[in-house]
């Protein structure tokens, strides 16, 4: 098990974010992605200091953001990424978990059967306690 810290739990710019969370013993950074951040300068940023990261997509578009990350060659620079798959139509989801580096996230309140075969396909999951 690994034990992530939210860049979300500090005040301040992202810089002082980054700053902050690097300084921290834990795991993994995770980066709760909602449309509202430079993701590529907080990436390079964040494995120039060595640090392991999780990425959980909360964006209302995931295709957009996964192939973004794989135009710019910053899939890879990832330790994990997860898409949140409540708000996204179910016909979409085959094609966001085509590439096996990109796995479900869901909440703890989510109904798993409505997502089982999702869940089966990923070697990792996801599972949100607080929102």
């Amino acid at each position: 098990m690994q034990i992530s810290l939210s860049l979300l739990s500090f005040d301040g710019s992202l810089k002082q974010k980054i700053e902050k969370a690097c300084r921290s013993p834990h795991d993994l950074i995770h980066i709760d992605y909602m449309d509202d951040i430079d993701l590529e300068y907080t990436i390079k940023e964040l494995r120039k200091k060595n640090r392991k990261i999780d990425l959980h997509i909360v964006s209302s578009k995931p295709e957009a953001v996964i192939n973004l990350l794989i135009s710019r060659n910053l899939l890879d620079l990832l330790n994990y990424c997860f898409v949140q798959i409540e708000n996204i139509d179910k016909k979409n989801l085959k094609n966001l978990f085509a590439d096996s580096r990109v796995s479900p996230a869901i909440m703890v309140s989510t109904e798993s059967s409505d997502f089982i075969k999702f869940l089966k396909m990923s070697d990792t999951i996801l599972i949100m306690s607080s929102t």
